[in-house]
Order: structure tokens, then C-alpha cells, then sequence
């Protein structure tokens, strides 16, 4: 029960002198909801935070998973049209966010679910605590309180859905995918609808995704489309050596064999530029012709190297605090590091289209 009122009495500022609670319900719809309480599970491992002040949260009851997801920085048209993507691509079931749900959430989801803007007026706030002053008090209403905080949507994901099982973060992305105004504010639509569809590409990992999408640094939307690259470094070299065995094992485990025997890793210097000379050559031709930091390089004559060198020693000033070559190189603007994301995307892109097979 505290936690229902807490986000209140913090706004107000005080506590009413008598114990706040909720009205009373019928003891079978009392039986049932204490019997949900038991059943429903969560942690924090399965919520996130939105980049809009909102959450998305998976909930699990008996053979059944739910999501639970608050949007405080959508209007009425943008939220339908989430909810028919929802409904409709995703194949999700709209249910209602009933009392058991919001009091259960209001507990183990703290500071997610948060009151919404106008409910944080100090005046109004205490006006509702009040009603506890009075000497006719019976409890609040169960759903007034819910009326307090930020709407929220939920939705039920069968067994026999192709996201049913999925971790939180995939969940969030396909949030993401549906709706662009969730996603990070300095992230514009066209580089983030070129970030959105690398979801269930080669070596894009909803992880790295979701966060290049809620990054609040175009630098960090960067490293994390760059970890995407560097999961592929193995991929030349053991390409390399199941030919030269004329091996019929999948490149994976052929790296696992590797690493459990040899002790084998790539270099990452190396790897990058030896991935790069696996990479379609327009997209040096195309999509390296926009990043400032391949101004002086030509793709008739400058070979794929070259630009790997150049990401490279950029990703090394994002995670070195020295340079190990005793260079520093110009650090990278914003405007640069989106560039960088776009062209990181066409490699991406183009490494899903053409080798996919060998590393599904």
C-alpha cells in the first residue's frame, strides 16, 4: 500500500495523519486478486526505461506473458497507431491494465511508473492525501489512483507468437521499430529507421540495437553499431581455415573448436581490415562518400583497409585513454559520428546480405 501512495506524499511533501488505504472490494474479488499477486512474476531484469520517461515491462502469469508498457511522450494518434502495429504485425492481444496489474506494478516497479504531469502539482497532490483527514474516510478509489499515474497499455503474447520467450530488450525494440518518437531524441527518423532494420540481421544483437536507439550521445549510438561489427572479426579468418580444411563444420563451431583448443582470438586490428575486404565494394563507393573522416580517401585507388583503419582509430578514442601508437586523431563531431553510424549500417547491411547463410 505505501507504494501506491509514496510518489504522492513525495510531491506533497507530508503524510496525512491517518492510514491511507484503498476502498473496499467484494471478498471473492479480494480472494482472486491475492491469488493473482502470488502468480504474476517480475524483476527488473525484464523492465526498461523509455527514453520519453515512459517503460516497457514483461510480466509473467501462469502460461501466460504480458506486456506492460507506459508512453507519456505520445499523443492519442501515435498511440493508436503503436497499438494496431501491436495488434496487427505483431500479432499481440490488447487487455486491459487492471487494479491487480497497477498495484502490483506500483510495487515491484518503482520509479517506472510515475505520476503523471499534472499530479505532480504539490497543491493537488495534497488535496488528494487529504481525503484521509476526513472523518468520513473510506479509502481511495482503486481506480482514481490509477487515473494519478501515466496510462499504461498491456498486452498478452500467446505461446505460439514468434516473440513469445523473447528477452526484454528485443520487446523494446520492436516498440522502437513500431513507434520512431520513442526512441532516443537525437536520433532522427532516417538514421533510425537504417538502425531499426538491422533487427534479426547477421550479428545485430537486439542489445546493441536498443541501445544505439535510446543512446543520448550520437558517440554512443556509434560503439554500440560498432560492437555489432566487431562479433564478426572471427568470421574471415575461421571462413579461411574451414576452406583450407574443406571442413563442412559451420563456421561457429568451427571458432569454438578454435578457441576451446588453441586459445585462438582475433586481433582486432587485423580482423577489421581482413572483414573489410570481404565487404561489397559500393559500399565504399556510395555510402563512405559521405563520412568526413574518408574525405581523403578514393574508392578506385584506396583500398578497404584504409577505411578500416580509420574506424578503428576512431573506435580506439572512444575506449583508450591513450593512444598506443602515440597518435591522437582529430576527435569525432557528433555530425561525424552519425555519419559513421550510417556507414556502419551499410557494412552491416551488406555483410547480412551476402554471407547470412555462412553465419546462420
Amino acid at each position: 500500500m505505501a507504494a501506491l501512495f509514496d510518489p504522492l506524499i513525495e510531491v506533497a511533501g507530508r503524510s496525512p495523519k491517518n492510514k491511507l488505504y484503498t476502498q473496499k472490494i467484494p471478498k471473492e474479488r479480494q480472494s482472486e486478486q491475492f491469488k493473482r499477486f502470488r502468480e504474476i512474476e517480475v524483476d527488473s531484469t525484464h523492465a526498461v526505461p523509455l527514453p520519453n520517461g515512459g517503460f516497457l515491462a514483461k510480466l509473467k502469469e501462469n502460461d501466460y506473458e504480458f506486456l506492460v508498457f507506459s508512453a507519456p511522450g505520445l499523443n492519442s494518434p501515435e498511440v493508436r497507431n503503436l497499438e494496431d502495429a501491436l495488434t496487427g504485425v505483431e500479432e499481440f492481444h490488447q487487455v486491459e491494465f487492471d487494479e491487480t496489474m497497477f498495484l502490483f506494478c506500483c510495487f515491484e516497479l518503482k520509479g517506472l511508473l510515475n505520476l503523471r504531469l499534472k499530479y505532480r502539482n504539490p497543491e493537488l497532490a495534497d488535496d488528494i492525501l487529504g481525503l484521509a483527514d476526513a472523518e468520513s474516510y473510506s479509502g481511495h478509489s482503486i481506480y482514481d489512483l490509477r487515473d494519478y499515474f501515466n496510462p499504461v497499455y498491456a498486452f498478452r503474447v500467446d505461446a505460439n507468437n514468434k516473440r513469445c520467450g523473447a528477452n526484454i530488450t528485443e520487446y523494446a525494440l520492436t516498440l522502437l521499430v513500431h513507434q520512431p518518437n520513442l526512441r532516443s531524441p537525437i536520433v532522427d527518423r532516417h538514421a533510425g529507421d537504417r538502425i531499426s532494420a538491422l533487427m534479426g540481421k547477421t550479428a545485430c544483437g537486439t542489445d546493441n540495437l536498443f541501445q544505439a536507439l535510446t543512446s543520448s550521445q550520437w558517440k554512443y549510438v556509434f560503439l554500440d553499431l560498432y560492437r555489432c561489427l566487431e562479433s564478426l572479426y572471427f568470421f574471415p579468418w575461421i571462413r579461411e581455415l574451414k576452406g583450407a580444411l574443406d571442413s563442412e563444420e559451420n563456421v561457429y563451431s568451427l571458432r569454438e573448436s578454435s578457441w576451446s583448443a588453441l586459445g585462438w582470438s582475433p586481433k582486432e586490428d587485423n580482423s577489421i581490415k581482413k572483414l573489410f575486404e570481404l565487404v561489397d565494394d559500393k559500399v565504399f563507393q556510395d555510402d563512405a562518400s559521405e563520412v568526413d573522416k574518408f574525405s581523403s580517401l578514393k574508392p578506385d585507388s584506396s583500398p578497404p583497409s584504409s577505411y578500416a583503419e580509420r574506424l578503428y582509430s576512431v573506435r580506439n578514442t572512444m575506449v583508450h585513454h591513450a593512444d598506443r601508437q602515440g597518435r591522437s586523431p582529430n576527435p569525432a563531431s557528433a555530425a561525424d559520428y552519425r555519419q559513421l553510424c550510417l556507414f556502419l549500417c551499410a557494412v552491416l547491411e551488406a555483410i547480412h546480405r551476402d554471407y547470412s547463410a555462412e553465419l546462420s
